[in-house]
């Protein structure tokens, strides 16, 4: 079979910090005894990295190598970042917007406006 090489896409997960979207098996809460196993066994074996820079632990993402990694950031802000690959969201689509509308010169134009201040 033809092999494909699969895009590297990374995401931020706080303070400048960023993991390889393609490595993560799972984001959990911090608090549960599940959390905790795992977060042990990690330290244990060496492959624990706390990411939170000193603020308090609110998830951990586990990747596929057994690296935990702990985060300041909340399971749902870090899935959606991860389900983007660490780009922002694209721009909602005007739900009553039509092919010939024009609003793209608007636009242009009031950023032109913005930057002459």
């Amino acid at each position: 079979g033809v092999k494909t090489m699969t895009e590297i896409r990374f995401a931020h997960v706080g303070l400048g910090d960023c993991v390889c979207v393609n490595h993560v098996l799972a984001i959990i809460q911090n608090g549960s005894a599940t959390a905790k196993r795992y977060q042990d066994n990690a330290k244990k074996l060496k492959k624990y990295i706390d990411a939170t820079h000193g603020k308090t632990i609110k998830s951990f993402l586990l990747l596929d190598e057994g690296t935990v990694i702990a985060s300041h950031i909340r399971v749902a802000t870090l899935q959606q970042r991860l389900s983007y690959g660490g780009v922002e969201r694209p721009p909602p689509v005007a739900p009553y917007g039509s092919a010939d509308d024009d609003d793209e010169d608007d636009v242009e134009e009031d950023e032109d406006e913005g930057l002459s201040e």
